[in-house]
């Protein structure tokens, strides 16, 4: 009978003590860092997600997914428990800060005072007993939220009982389309010209007429965009376009190579070769020889 008291003691002091290990007041959390998408669709309107988690206090279950490489965009994504009440705490504080605020987007003061801001973009959304809040917003100075700001990155590095899972635990799309229905951001974005699928191929006879240049690294607007003219006497004409007119232009001239695979832009004086790797109807292309940066064409 002594020894089942003891158990019994020792089981109630084991259970008082776990209980004040996990304390918080909200029961999820899912924090995103906007950035580009590395595949623009309709959808997601060329929107993607930097970094994400999603806490579930209950279970004291985390998925963190990185940003760790930008061209192209590469992630990588871990799976496991928290198992730390410090960290629910940094989580915790975060909440107490934007609990108090209404829900929606969050004043930017360094739009307000004309200045340029370089920091992440952060959504936070997380329940607590007054329901769902959610929020989008930037750095702006205050002390905890820097702090956390500073423990979210560090994520990765710190120790959790974590493993590597596969990207796909993350639907970046439908998290942050989301995401910004809820802040009401997705209908003011404007949805970006989506380029042509681009077949194999070099027929030397498309090369001439007018194309449309695409960005790789960012969103690719309808109606901001160059305008490119290659003419069958080697003239070559760049036009920047805003709004669907054009503003600036550019001369110079191309010469392809016999065998027609490549071609040499003479521009304000210098010279560039790129190698044709893709030439149809509808869209070209190439590869600078020098940097192996590439340009891609749509047709117009």
């Amino acid at each position: 009978m002594k020894g089942n008291l003891i158990y019994i003691l020792v089981t109630l002091l084991l259970l008082s003590c776990s209980s004040k290990q996990r304390n918080a007041s909200f029961s999820y959390i899912r924090i995103i860092t906007t950035y580009r998408s590395d595949s623009v669709t309709a959808y997601n309107k060329g929107m993607g997600i930097g970094n994400f988690a999603y806490y579930n206090f209950q279970t004291d279950s985390l998925i963190y997914q990185e940003l760790i490489d930008i061209e192209p965009v590469k992630h990588k994504t871990y799976a496991g428990l928290l198992n730390n009440q410090a960290y629910v705490d940094s989580l915790q504080a975060l909440v107490n800060v934007l609990s108090q605020i209404k829900n929606g987007v969050l004043p930017d003061k360094f739009a307000d005072s004309g200045g340029t801001y370089c920091g992440p973009e952060y959504y936070v959304e997380f329940t607590d007993e007054g329901g769902e809040h959610y929020y989008l917003f930037i750095l702006d100075g205050n002390d905890t939220v820097d702090a956390f700001n500073r423990f979210f990155y560090r994520l990765p590095e710190l120790s959790w009982k974590k493993e590597s899972v596969s990207n796909h635990y993350v639907n970046q799309d439908k998290e942050i389309v989301a995401a910004m229905k809820k802040v009401g951001v997705y209908e003011q974005v404007e949805s970006p010209y989506i380029p042509q699928p681009c077949s194999a191929g070099n027929t030397a006879s498309h090369l001439f007429g007018t194309w449309r240049e695409i960005n790789f690294t960012a969103k690719n607007k309808v109606r901001d965009y160059y305008r490119v003219t290659l003419t069958k006497e080697g003239k070559w004409v760049r036009e920047t376009l805003y709004d669907g007119k054009a503003e600036y232009r550019k001369e110079g001239k191309f010469v392809l190579s016999k065998d027609r695979k490549g071609i040499t832009w003479e521009i304000e004086g210098h010279v560039y070769r790129y190698t044709i790797l893709k030439l149809s109807d509808y869209c070209m292309e190439m590869k600078n020889d020098e940097d192996n940066s590439m340009i891609r064409y749509d047709r117009l």
